[in-house]
């Protein structure tokens, strides 16, 4: 993983090079204030300064120091990928931390690797947690993997307890239209009071009910929605997958660099979109 000590002191080994930080992606910490840097993008800076400059993507682990923006840190060559032309410094940090976690659930739950082949089919898809950055990279992924499977979405707003109730179109209706957009079938207000039953409509629509592939099989939370609404439960079919995302990823913290190849390699032939969600942020070179 990238190490943000202050690298200027050492040079770099075979396997590692320096990067001038243009942009960083900040992911917020649920339930505490702060947030801790996940990823970033840069140019590859070599010692005598004559070589071709690389613009590329970093994957940060968020046990290492403070990084701040034009900050050179030095990196593992597996943390890297480049950055497609015509893509930001901002929109390629985004994108490294959401979709190497959503690479490494999807494989790792559900065995699909969006590269080569994959033969599992599965009928239909519930995504929680539309608003997350992780379940924007699970929509397109998943779309890229398997163009068929309906994916259902629900999305929910940031609460704001010191602030009074805000229009359903403000705040919630950005991040269903984006899940549609990304290739959802449906997507809901997942604070909708009838909101099983609204899901339960669009499996009947969109699966065997509906003359689709069939029922829901498959239920991603990304962001813990199912303890706030377990009713969503009762739609997951016999024999059916329920994968908490918090769960899967905290019995491996260091997984980054084993899929920053993969996505380097999704860059070229797919457009992966930054998400847009409300656990993470940005910063950039003013």
């Amino acid at each position: 993983m990238a190490d943000t000590q202050n690298s200027n002191a050492a040079a770099a080994s075979h396997n590692e090079v320096f990067v001038r930080l243009k942009a960083t992606a900040h992911l917020q910490n649920a339930g505490q204030a702060g947030s801790i840097i996940v990823a970033g993008a840069g140019v590859i800076e070599e010692p005598n300064g004559t070589a071709e400059k690389k613009n590329v993507m970093v994957c940060i682990t968020s046990s290492t120091q403070e990084v701040q923006v034009d900050r050179i840190i030095k990196a593992q060559v597996s943390d890297l990928c480049p950055i497609p032309q015509g893509i930001s410094f901002e929109d390629a940090a985004s994108i490294v931390y959401p979709f190497i976690t959503s690479l490494e659930i999807l494989h790792r739950k559900l065995g699909i690797h969006p590269i080569g082949n994959n033969t599992k089919g599965i009928s239909m898809v519930l995504i929680l947690g539309g608003e997350s950055a992780i379940a924007n990279a699970f929509i397109q992924l998943l779309r890229i993997t398997m163009p068929a499977t309906p994916l259902l979405v629900a999305c929910r707003a940031e609460e704001d307890k010191d602030s009074p109730p805000k229009d359903f179109e403000e705040v919630v209706r950005p991040f269903c239209r984006r899940a549609t957009e990304s290739g959802a079938r449906y997507s809901i207000d997942a604070s909708a009071p009838d909101l099983v039953q609204h899901l339960r409509a669009a499996v009947d629509a969109y699966g065997g009910g509906g003359g689709g592939g069939g029922s829901l099989e498959v239920i991603l939370d990304a962001t813990g929605e199912a303890a706030r609404r377990p009713e969503v439960m009762e739609l997951l079919g016999g024999g059916g997958t329920f994968v908490d995302c918090s769960q899967a990823l905290s019995a491996d913290s260091d997984r980054g660099a084993s899929w920053m190849g993969t996505l380097g390699e999704l860059l070229e032939s797919h457009t992966l979109r930054p998400p847009l969600c409300n656990d993470m942020f940005v910063t950039t070179v003013s």
